[in-house]
């Protein structure tokens, strides 16, 4: 094809808030003419560019499948061959990738552009959660997230798209909070404490916790099978992936001292077994 056989135009808008932007567009010979917007006239003209560069190298990949296939089929199509293995992001993602389809489902894929993902990210912002509470940046950015992998799986393996849109979409600036870490003495403190209490695992889950640095759903789920050779072994984390994390002495003698350990699935169950001796146990070794 020659560049004569495009035709190409950039066109300023100006919004009622002062806003410009700069909406690019390729028209191609017996085709459907390709358009993008740009906060900048520089990303048009190289976006323009880019097109053009693809289409006279024969780089550019037809958008059948883009126009073709919709947003909701895209989240079915991650959601079977992907997030169904791995049951712990299906739970967490599920919500968000509903939100997609219930706002965006209809729309193709072509349509996906980051102008659109810029104003999806608003409405998220305006938004306010089942709980009645405003969505922070934090939980809008995993919303994006669960998407965007679905679309690099779409570019990458499945070639629905010829690019990733999310990839020009910034994320939100994230508050990263305040890390707060107990003192030896004020670990020690509470480990006590928790050696009164009439929850007989307390001080188990705590000492577990704070020596081996596992969270409270992973301390709580925890199996005999996982304790082997002085290690436990967490078969699903947070990120969906396993970890072995080796068993600091103190543990190992509060693991030994729990009677009937060997004949129940969990370390922690709802009946209370005796534990032998908890306060001779020597916690002084754990590190704060």
């Amino acid at each position: 094809m020659k560049s004569s056989d495009n035709i190409r135009c950039i066109r300023k808008y100006e919004k009622k808030d002062g806003t410009i932007t700069y909406h690019a567009e390729v028209r191609r010979k017996n085709a459907k003419p390709l358009r993008e917007s740009f906060s900048t006239l520089t990303q048009a003209k190289n976006w323009v560019r880019k097109v053009e560069s693809s289409i006279l190298e024969g780089k550019h990949v037809p958008d059948n499948k883009a126009r073709k296939y919709t947003l909701s089929d895209l989240i079915d199509q991650y959601t079977r061959l992907h997030l169904n293995k791995h049951p712990r992001r299906l739970k967490d993602q599920t919500p968000h990738l509903n939100w997609w389809r219930d706002n965006y489902g209809t729309r193709v894929l072509l349509e996906i552009t980051p102008s659109l993902l810029v104003e999806a990210k608003e409405e998220l912002l305006n938004g306010i959660t089942s709980r009645k509470s405003p969505r922070t940046n934090a939980t809008v950015n995993r919303y994006f997230s669960s998407l965007s992998r679905a679309f690099t799986l779409a570019y990458q393996e499945w070639q629905w798209i010829t690019e990733n849109p999310f990839k020009r979409v910034s994320k939100l600036k994230e508050n990263g909070g305040r890390n707060r870490f107990l003192s030896r003495e004020e670990l020690h403190t509470l480990l006590a404490f928790c050696k009164k209490s009439r929850n007989p695992h307390l001080y188990g889950m705590v000492l577990i916790s704070a020596s081996m640095g596992l969270r409270h759903g992973e301390v709580a789920g925890l199996q005999w099978k996982h304790i082997q050779n002085g290690f436990v072994t967490l078969e699903t984390t947070k990120n969906g992936d396993s970890r072995a994390v080796p068993i600091p002495n103190q543990v190992a003698i509060y693991l030994d001292k729990i009677e009937g350990g060997k004949t129940a699935r969990r370390v922690f169950i709802s009946i209370q077994r005796p534990i032998k001796e908890v306060s001779t146990i020597d916690d002084s070794e754990i590190i704060s």
